[in-house]
């Protein structure tokens, strides 16, 4: 029988020092654990009750050392399809019946798991909706940090049951992001059935891959340990995919991208690997290891802004002078700095804000509708009242409603 525990906030952390290799080190204080369908299941749907044990066995030591632990888990649907497996799921409420079902098998699973370990799971499911709406957000958040007050495990999956695509994480992996930057978590371990990114195998017809190669990097199909920037190996995504996942390896770097541009320690790592939760704190391991952005661990207001709602189609272009404003000055959008406008939009709603190449800058809540502001684009705050009539604002988006991304 497994150990069983008592969980402690006693000691406060678990250093871990020069991760894989690259002189960076870390306080883990609070950590968020993803695990793909892939990894939860084992045979014909059923639960690889093997690594699931193990895992909750890696959650009670990290616990016993005094760490928070979320885990983020998909698995739902495979087990409603061992409920019932002569059913084939055609439409998306066949699917959200079949997680329904399954999410009742799976939470009986982490419950017996935790128990076993004097540990106490606790279901959370959430959707899109829940974080874009702010006093949602902030109830969840609350209840999370109650719950990690009380020494409990949560567990998270999308509420698929109530989910409609236009308020869809798209997959978990999006969702244990959001979940790692929300909870301030210091790192987000997502379990594949995949050990890492690896290097594309090199095209004698790709100048990138044979400069690559040149570089002496990685060998040609080996695993990348390090990941400085996303950007330079998204192409990589489309060659390594998880078999039983819905995203693959883009939906990974995504979230990794998204977990490490906010200060987040970001790790991808093979679940079914006995002990890996346990290489990773030592700080080496099978995997890659993606370096956050130093000194950009948002807070509050501007967490929310950047990492949990979405603009899409809305957007405001600004020039040179009011980028250097937002980055350095920390300084309100003023229309002065306003190039273009770009979507439809009212007063309230959020839009991103990018530069003249098309770079995003920033997300905020802007004080103007698309139609207004296009009228007063460039204009000072003077001409404002004279074209409008008014002057509601000063500003485009006060500094307060506004959270720089890149």
């Amino acid at each position: 029988m497994a150990a069983r525990v008592r969980p402690t906030r006693d000691v406060q952390m678990i250093h871990i020092d020069n991760i894989q290799g690259t002189g960076r080190g870390i306080d883990l204080r609070k950590v968020v654990i993803k695990l793909g369908s892939a990894v939860v299941a084992g045979e014909g749907h059923q639960l690889d009750l093997v690594t699931l044990g193990a895992l909750a066995d890696s959650v009670a030591n990290l616990r016993r050392q005094g760490v928070d632990v979320i885990l983020v888990s998909s698995g739902a649907i495979g087990m409603g399809r061992r409920a019932f497996p002569d059913f084939t799921a055609r439409t998306i409420p066949d699917r959200q019946a079949l997680a329904a079902i399954g999410q009742v098998g799976l939470m009986h699973a982490y419950k017996t798991l935790f128990n076993a370990r004097d540990l106490r799971a606790a279901q959370i499911l959430l959707t899109r909706d829940d974080m874009e709406d702010r006093r949602r957000y902030l109830n969840a958040r609350y209840t999370l940090e109650r719950l990690l007050e009380l020494g409990a495990v949560p567990v998270i999956n999308e509420n698929d049951t109530v989910t409609i695509d236009e308020l869809q994480f798209g997959d978990n992996d999006e969702l244990s992001a959001v979940v790692a930057i929300k909870m301030g978590a210091d790192m987000l371990i997502i379990l594949s059935i995949v050990d890492g990114l690896h290097e594309a195998e090199a095209d004698p017809t790709d100048a990138g891959a044979r400069g690559r190669k040149r570089k002496g990097r990685h060998a040609a199909g080996r695993r990348i340990d390090v990941v400085e920037s996303v950007d330079d190996v998204l192409g990589l995504a489309d060659r390594t995919r998880s078999a039983m996942g819905t995203g693959g390896m883009q939906s990974k770097l995504k979230a990794l991208h998204m977990a490490s541009q906010a200060g987040v320690h970001a790790v991808i790592a093979p679940g079914k690997r006995a002990g890996i939760v346990e290489e990773i704190v030592s700080g080496r391991f099978p995997g890659t290891y993606f370096v956050p952005r130093v000194g950009h661990r948002l807070r509050g207001k501007p967490r929310w802004l950047a990492f949990g709602r979405r603009a899409t189609g809305r957007c405001i272009v600004i020039d040179a002078g009011a980028v250097e404003a937002l980055r350095v000055g920390k300084k309100s959008l003023l229309a002065a700095g306003v190039r273009a406008v770009r979507g439809q939009f009212e007063r309230g709603d959020l839009v991103e804000v990018h530069d003249e190449a098309g770079a995003r800058v920033a997300k905020g809540l802007t004080n103007y509708s698309a139609e207004e502001l296009d009228r007063i684009k460039g204009k000072r705050t003077p001409q404002i009242r004279e074209i409008l009539g008014e002057l509601d604002y000063p500003e485009v988006i006060h500094r307060d409603n506004l959270a720089v991304v890149d």
